[in-house]
């Protein structure tokens, strides 16, 4: 455990099984796109379980990411990955010069700031609250991602996002609103809402 990321929960599990599949089923899919990686957790789960995906992981925080990279390390795929200082999509480069990803998954803060202080104590006081806290709503990170995303997929590619149990629709109305299509909606295994899947239309 280290102070400076969350740790994975199972919901996480879920998102990253799903990910895996989705690669797994697509012959032509090379590359993978990991936004607010934190521990590297999903990031590196897709690089041991799909060896000839490419996986960027991105995270707004450098000690995150130093802890990514050491846990990469730990496991034998920091050479498959490439890890970035980015605010989300900011320092990904696209168009002529830049790659477009066949999946990009993410698991983005997803509080609502105001219930940052209702939290349990054990996450309250030793995890970091930035990695939490997803603006008034809860829906900043959605936002943003719903509209920069398109931008960097390829034509019938894939985003998956981990949500908030109360979520699913305000989420999938961003992504549809953005043009995403095949919108689908995944539960846990306490039957609650936890993953949206949409596909960047062809």
């Amino acid at each position: 455990m280290d102070p400076s990321v969350l740790i994975p929960r199972p919901e996480t599990e879920l998102l990253v099984e799903k990910a895996i599949s989705y690669l797994g089923s697509h012959d032509k899919a090379r590359l993978a796109l990991d936004l607010c990686t934190g521990s590297g957790a999903i990031a590196i789960s897709i690089a041991k379980a799909c060896p000839r995906i490419a996986v960027t992981a991105t995270d707004d925080s450098e000690q995150a990411l130093s802890v990514a990279r050491k846990n990469a390390q730990a496991l034998g795929v920091n050479g498959r990955i490439e890890f970035v200082k980015s605010n989300l999509f900011e320092s990904i480069k696209t168009g002529a010069f830049g790659k477009k990803y066949d999946l990009i998954v993410t698991n983005p803060p997803y509080i609502k700031t105001g219930d940052l202080e209702n939290l349990q104590t054990e996450i309250r006081n030793y995890e970091p609250l930035s990695a939490l806290d997803g603006g008034e709503d809860g829906l900043a990170f959605y936002r943003r991602i719903a509209s920069d995303a398109p931008a960097y997929l390829r034509k019938g590619a894939c985003l998956m996002t981990e949500i908030g149990c109360d979520q699913a629709q305000e989420v999938s109305a961003l992504l549809d609103k953005a043009g995403f299509v095949d919108i689908e909606i995944f539960q846990d295994l306490s039957g609650l809402d936890r993953i949206v899947f949409a596909r960047n239309p062809l």
